[in-house]
């Protein structure tokens, strides 16, 4: 198992509106932008970013369409860790929802942004041993099933390098974090994309075709 702590702290704030006004629409677009300027100090001084991931051989039993022609997968957790989400429970309890909802956009962005520098290495990783990779595969977000976060787990549970375990009905703990899978194999050529929204099935994702969301971190 590989651990990533060394992250950079930054966030896309025209993403990050965009996603906020896509479901929270009342706020103008200069309060909005007063919030989250406030506030991206405390998101960045309160998140403890961690990434694990590793690289094994694809069982007989991940025979999904996404994944024909790999004989590898990758298993990865990623986190900001629990912090952010004390503080914005305080501002609901304090009804302020307009900065609860704001933080929790930005908190949600940045586990997106952080998720992406890991593929950064696990993409160079990848090709040190010759391999090409797939785009993120999430559970839930398709053919593989939510359940399956609780075989990533396990696969890359060690709670002196990470603190993400499974809480009822598959959901991960720390609520920002994300398990996913990609696959490998020495007879695909390297793929730079991490994520590719047209071929996700999450069509509510507030995060969803922004600049054809389409990340490429070269």
């Amino acid at each position: 198992m590989i651990l990533e702590k060394k992250f950079i702290k930054r966030l896309n704030k025209a993403r990050v509106l965009h996603a906020v006004k896509s479901y929270y629409p009342s706020p103008s677009n200069d309060e909005l932008s007063i919030i989250y300027d406030s506030l991206l100090n405390i998101l960045f001084e309160n998140t403890s970013p961690v990434g694990v991931y590793k690289i094994v051989r694809k069982p007989f039993s991940m025979n999904y369409n996404l994944l024909n022609g790999y004989d590898y997968l990758v298993y990865c957790l990623v986190t900001i860790g629990e912090e952010t989400e004390d503080i914005i429970d305080n501002f609901f309890n304090k009804n302020q929802f307009t900065q609860a909802i704001v933080l929790d956009a930005m908190a949600s962005s940045f586990l997106f942004e952080i998720s992406s520098q890991l593929f950064t290495s696990i993409y160079d990783y990848a090709k040190a041993l010759g391999m090409g990779l797939s785009c993120k595969i999430a559970p839930g977000d398709g053919e593989i099933q939510l359940e399956y976060q609780s075989v990533i787990v396990n696969i890359l549970s060690d709670s002196n390098k990470h603190p993400i375990h499974l809480v009822d009905n598959y959901m991960l703990f720390p609520s920002k974090s994300m398990s996913y899978i990609y696959g490998a194999d020495k007879n695909v050529e390297p793929n730079s994309i991490d994520h590719n929204c047209s071929n996700c099935y999450n069509s509510y994702c507030s995060m969803r075709n922004i600049s054809e969301e389409i990340r490429n971190p070269f």
